[in-house]
C-alpha cells in the first residue's frame, strides 16, 4: 500500500499484538521509542475499553445499575429491596397457594455466567461486603452454599437484574434442597402463613455464617 503525504516519515508508537499459542491467546500492548520497542503490559479488559474510547474520541463512561453491589468478568452481585412478588408452586402441599402474592425478605443475587446463588439478608437496605447475610426461605435452593436449582426456570435472554428476579420468581418451586433455612417449622408453614401477609419475618431464619464477600468468593472458587 503507498502512504501518501503528510504520512510519509512513520516511527511505530504503539502497538496491540494478539500472540496466539495453542488453544490459548495473549493480547499485550507495547510502546515503542525511536522506532523500537521500550515497554510492554498485559491489557485488563477495563484498560482496554478506556484505550479504544480515548482512540474513538469518545468518553469511556459505563452507567452502573442502582443495585449492584459488584461485577466481575461473567458475575453480578446486587440486592433486592424487600418487596412483595407472586410465587408459583408445584409441590403438593403449597399448589393450592400457586400465583398468589406474598411478602418477600430483602436478597442477595450473586450471578454467575448461568447459575444463580441467593441470600436474604438482615435489614432492608444496601449492604456492604461486610453485611452477614441470611439464608433465603425457598424450594428449589440450597442453603449450604446458596445454590438456586432452576429447574423449570428459563434463564432470561437479558443479563439484568430486574430479568434475572422475574425468571426467578416465575418459575415453579417444586422440591427441598440440603439443609433446613429456617430457625423453626419448615418451608410449607412459612409460606402457607405468609400469602397476602404485609412483610416477610426475618426472624424466622437462619444466619448464614458468612458475609456479602465470603458468599461472593466462594462462588468465585467453586464456578
Amino acid at each position: 500500500m503507498e502512504i501518501q503525504p503528510p504520512y510519509q516519515h512513520l516511527e511505530p508508537h504503539t502497538a496491540l499484538t494478539l500472540y496466539k499459542s495453542g488453544p490459548e491467546h495473549l493480547l499485550v500492548y507495547w510502546k515503542f521509542q525511536d522506532g523500537q520497542p521500550v515497554s510492554m503490559h498485559i491489557p485488563t479488559p477495563a484498560w482496554l475499553e478506556r484505550f479504544l474510547a480515548r482512540l474513538l474520541n469518545q468518553a469511556a463512561v459505563t452507567y452502573l445499575h442502582p443495585r449492584l453491589i459488584a461485577q466481575g468478568p461473567g458475575l453480578q452481585v446486587w440486592w433486592r429491596p424487600a418487596q412483595p412478588a407472586a410465587m408459583f408452586f408445584t409441590m403438593a402441599a403449597l399448589a393450592p397457594l400457586s400465583g398468589q402474592t406474598f411478602p418477600q425478605p430483602p436478597l442477595l443475587f450473586i450471578q454467575k455466567e448461568q447459575t444463580i446463588h441467593l441470600y436474604a439478608l438482615p435489614a432492608d437496605e444496601r449492604p456492604t461486603p461486610h453485611t452477614p447475610l441470611l439464608y433465603a426461605p425457598y424450594p428449589n435452593y440450597n442453603p449450604q452454599n446458596g445454590w438456586v436449582c432452576w429447574g423449570s426456570g428459563a434463564v432470561p435472554p437479558e443479563a439484568t437484574p430486574e430479568a434475572w428476579e422475574q425468571a426467578f420468581f416465575q418459575s415453579a418451586f417444586s422440591h427441598t434442597l440440603g439443609a433446613m433455612p429456617l430457625k423453626r417449622g419448615n418451608l410449607v408453614d412459612l409460606w402457607q402463613g405468609l400469602a397476602n401477609k404485609p412483610r416477610f419475618p426475618l426472624t424466622r431464619l437462619k444466619k448464614a455464617g458468612k458475609t456479602v464477600q465470603q458468599a461472593v468468593a466462594q462462588v468465585i472458587r467453586h464456578a
